[in-house]
Formats: structure tokens, sequence, C-alpha cells
């Protein structure tokens, strides 16, 4: 019995000897094996375009994968992307320096096909839609979604709302908010916070227009010599100043917080120097004397 057991318990297996000849095989194979998977020689290694498509789906996806793109199909309204990009793609290759948007020659051109100059209050009313961050252009961007929100998808549709838009100039909130948005459009640098004085003459010709105190106001800022730049606040005082104050100024006090360039208009209109040059120049002279 017991020799039955010794004789039947398992014994461990050996090696069965093998030629130089194989063992040198079966090493190079095994060295070869081990190389191919080293993570050195695989980073080093470029992807062929097999590999790139099978592992496309690990990698993290790009700024550009992350951004939604526009849908192309026509909406349940009726509203069709693919028809207002096209409105894009016809108005962008005017300016060839920046197909990613549409320049100066390609606005000047789609304003004419709107029927409206370039110059006219209700482009920059349609700016102010748009939310277009600098004069002269409209990004990609800035057009299909501010379109997309008026709906409109096509010149005759734009066109449209042409009226609506001078229409938004006599509602008193929508007027403050396109008036603020005017300063900040027309800045030539993002980061300052004044604009030139003529360039807000301009602009608050344009947007104001025929307003109660705006034309003296304008003549004023471009014979006075006192002030080169507006401010936001300034800018804004003269809004105020146009809604609140009577034409004959009889309602002016001239300790509220109203900007000294006010109080400068204000007087000048009271002592008849708008508008005569020598007459403030001898003014000014005096006062200067005063001071002695």
């Amino acid at each position: 019995y017991q020799r039955r057991v010794r004789g039947s318990s398992k014994k461990p297996k050996t090696k069965s000897a093998k030629s130089p000849a194989s063992e040198s095989t079966e090493s190079r194979e095994r060295t070869a094996t081990l190389k191919t998977r080293s993570p050195t020689s695989v980073a080093l290694k470029p992807p062929t375009t097999a590999e790139r498509g099978r592992t496309s789906s690990l990698k993290m996806p790009s700024k550009s994968e992350k951004t939604p793109k526009h849908s192309s199909k026509k909406s349940d309204d009726g509203f069709s992307m693919k028809k207002l990009e096209k409105i894009f793609d016809k108005y962008k290759v005017l300016d060839p320096d920046d197909l990613e948007s549409i320049g100066p020659k390609g606005i000047e051109k789609f304003c004419s096909d709107l029927g409206v100059s370039a110059e006219d209050v209700v482009v920059l009313v349609m700016s102010w839609h748009l939310n277009a961050s600098e004069m002269g252009f409209y990004t990609k961007q800035e057009f299909l979604d501010g379109f997309k929100k008026l709906g409109c998808d096509s010149l005759e549709s734009i066109k449209s709302k042409l009226s609506v838009f001078r229409e938004e100039l006599e509602d008193k909130n929508k007027l403050k908010e396109i008036y603020k948005f005017g300063f900040i459009f027309c800045k030539e640098d993002p980061e300052k916070k004044v604009i030139d004085i003529a360039i807000a003459e301009a602009m608050i010709g344009l947007i104001l227009g025929d307003r109660p105190h705006i034309a003296k106001l304008r003549q004023f800022l471009l014979e006075q010599k006192s002030y080169k730049v507006v401010n936001m606040d300034q800018w804004a005082s003269f809004l105020e100043f146009s809604r609140t104050v009577k034409e004959d100024f009889s309602d002016y006090d001239e300790n509220a917080a109203w900007p000294t360039i006010l109080d400068e208009f204000v007087e000048a209109c009271k002592e008849g120097t708008l508008g005569n040059p020598t007459t403030a120049k001898e003014k000014k002279e005096d006062d200067d004397d005063d001071d002695y």
C-alpha cells in the first residue's frame, strides 16, 4: 500500500532538454515580443491611419469638438440654419483677409441688399441684436446666433425686421440699452474706457437724432476745447439730460450730480457763447483775468 501511494504521488515536471539552436530562437522571439510592448517604442512610433481610427474614441474632445455646432436642419418653425449660413458665406468672401467674419465691404453690400445705408441707425440696432463686438465686422457666431434669435434665415425676413428695429428706438428702455451699446460698439480698443469726442458727437447724432438739446450739445462738443474724450458716465448723462431737462434750462440744477461738461454746456447756451467762438474766447480770457 505504501509503495502504491508513493508510486502514485505526482512528481514535479522537468523541462525537456532543448538544443542550443532552439533555445537561441526562442530567446530572440521573446526579446522581439518585449520590444514591441515597450511604452517608449510605442510612443515614438507614429500611429498609422488605422490605429488613429481605433483610438479616436479614447481621446479627449478638442476645443472645437466641445463647441456645439449649429444644426443645418430646418426647425419646426420653418427656420433654416443652412439658408442663413449661405447668406453669411455670400458676404464674408468680399473681405478675403478674414473669412471668419463679414468685414466692412461685406457689411456695406449686405446693407445695400437690404435697402439701407450702412450708416443708418437701424444698422446699429441690428448690430445690437447680433451682439456685435466690433464696428464694421460680424463674426459667424454673432451673425448666426443673432438672426436665429430673430427667426430670420433670408434677406426678405431680415428686411422685414428693419421697421421693428426703428420702432425700438422709441421704446424708452430699449433706447437706453441701444444707446449704451453704441458707446461700447464704437470703442477702437475694447480695453479703453473712453471714446474720442468727435466719435461721441457723431454717435449721439446717430442715435438721439433731433431729441431735445441734442443739436446744441453736438455743436458744443465740437467747439469746446476742454475735453478730447468722453467716458461712460458722461455718455449716459447726455441721454438723461435730453429726457429730463427743459429746453430753456429752467429746471437745470447745477448743484445736482451732472458732470461738469454739462454745466459748461448749459452755461454756454445761457450766455450765448455757443456758436460764437470769438465770444467764447473773450469770456475765457475774462475768467482767466478774474483768477488773478
